[in-house]
């Protein structure tokens, strides 16, 4: 790695156990700053952060600020009220977010991708990033999630090429410099921070005006309203995934596999096969947006698809946990109508004759639950049996007086003529699911929280 000179030589990390802060802390370190962080509990990855040589203070406290710190980087969960933050402008520190670093950050690269949408940022930012890695372009890469061929979620690389994943919440990817940005696609989520759809749509427009003009805007055809998102943009706009977009999936099929199979077309010239290692036609779009984002940096794409397919995206992306009487255990972050459809469709490519498709489910949120309920009771379709356990609130996300349940959803879904049932623990969870699945059939376990501790 190549070391980055910044700014800071002193960083403090509020909320150090995100993966993004974790990774941006971690990178910091690596540039030869000096790093300390601080969390509400201890975890996996608090653990592998002192082991790197990061102290890590558990619970947050003014004690753990030190005067000579000359920047405090926090995540959207911490709030003013935090003692850590009460502590640090009491003594006058310069604060920052994490996208505002990571912003800094980008500054010295000489070409960042950013790569943004309501769903598939991590995949797709997975699957960019190992492609050029593969290809030998020593990316630099942080991701919102881990890189299952590289086992990371940030890695080190030159100082030409930045990776990274751009979210949208609390408008964290308008603070980034993008040469090539991606858009994947905008659907209304994150209702606590962008109240409409419109809200969140002009979010991306902004983000899409902060592309650099000698750069490129790789965006999905299929996206509402396209022609004024990308209307009078400096940059170059190159579009996938539909008929009339420069980059189309040609013959779309599947393999013995269930994964997709289909032809690179490129401005209606077939540019070669793509076979992928993860499934889903929504993936099929993924992979499109990664090689044109390769074939926009200089990669010609034979040589991309021959690294694409050793690509399984990220982890806890249609992951294989384990096998149970016959059954495929699958892990999944799935927590927005949308996904969960991909998600179960994809699946339903995949099972064997007479297997079931089980959807075990954790909702995110109450806020989202109650502004895509409708969205969500109608998501379940192409599951045979559906389990619900009760919604994840992250701490400080959202007020409590929402007034909605899991067990409201079960009750929808009860109605539809679904088969769904509700349990209130991760152990009476277990037990059913143990009961229930049978040689063939695949389980899938969704959701953004903490859902991952559902042990089948």
């Amino acid at each position: 790695m190549v070391k980055i000179s910044v700014a800071y030589k002193k960083m403090h990390f509020i909320g150090i156990g995100g993966i993004h802060m974790s990774g941006l802390a971690e990178m910091c370190k690596l540039f030869g700053c000096g790093v300390s962080g601080s969390d509400a509990k201890r975890s996996d990855i608090t653990d592998r952060l002192t082991l790197l040589g990061i102290p890590v203070a558990i619970g947050h406290s003014a004690v753990n600020i030190d005067p000579s710190v000359d920047l405090i980087v926090y995540t959207s969960a911490v709030k003013e009220h935090n003692p850590e933050m009460a502590r640090a402008r009491e003594l006058n520190l310069r604060i920052m977010d994490k996208a505002g670093l990571l912003g800094h950050i980008m500054e010295k690269y000489k070409q960042s991708i950013c790569v943004s949408g309501s769903h598939g940022k991590t995949s797709t930012t997975a699957m960019i990033a190992e492609t050029l890695y593969g290809l030998d372009f020593n990316p630099t890469i942080m991701n919102g999630g881990i890189c299952t061929r590289l086992n990371a979620s940030m890695f080190p690389g030159g100082t030409r090429y930045f990776v990274t994943e751009a979210d949208e919440y609390y408008d964290a990817f308008l603070k980034m410099k993008p040469h090539i940005g991606v858009i994947l696609n905008i659907d209304h989520d994150h209702a606590d921070y962008f109240p409409t759809f419109d809200s969140l749509w002009q979010s991306f427009y902004r983000f899409a005006r902060l592309i650099d003009e000698n750069g490129a805007l790789v965006v999905h055809g299929g996206i509402p309203d396209i022609y004024t998102l990308t209307d009078g943009l400096k940059c170059s706009v190159i579009t996938y995934g539909t008929e009339d977009s420069n980059w189309q999936a040609g013959g779309l099929q599947w393999g013995a596999d269930g994964f997709p199979v289909f032809k690179a077309m490129h401005n209606g010239k077939n540019m070669g096969t793509v076979r992928l290692s993860v499934p889903g036609e929504h993936n099929a779009d993924n992979a499109l947006a990664a090689l044109a984002v390769c074939y926009e940096l200089g990669a010609s794409i034979p040589d991309a698809a021959a690294q694409l397919i050793k690509s399984k995206g990220a982890a806890r992306r249609f992951q294989l946990r384990k096998t149970l009487n016959g059954a495929s255990i699958i892990d999944d972050y799935a927590h927005h109508p949308a996904e969960i459809r991909a998600t179960l469709y994809a699946a339903k490519k995949m099972l064997a004759g007479g297997g079931r498709l089980i959807a075990a489910f954790q909702p995110h949120t109450r806020s989202r639950t109650l502004e895509l309920y409708e969205e969500f009771v109608v998501s379940f379709n192409e599951a045979d049996k559906i389990l619900l356990l009760d919604i994840f609130t992250p701490s400080g996300r959202e007020e409590s007086h929402i007034n909605i349940a899991s067990a409201d959803l079960c009750k929808s879904l009860l109605e539809r003529g679904k088969d769904a049932v509700y349990r209130a623990t991760f152990d009476e969870a277990a037990h059913y699911l143990r009961g229930l699945c049978e040689p063939g059939d695949i389980v899938i376990i969704m959701g953004a929280g903490d859902i991952i501790k559902l042990e089948v």
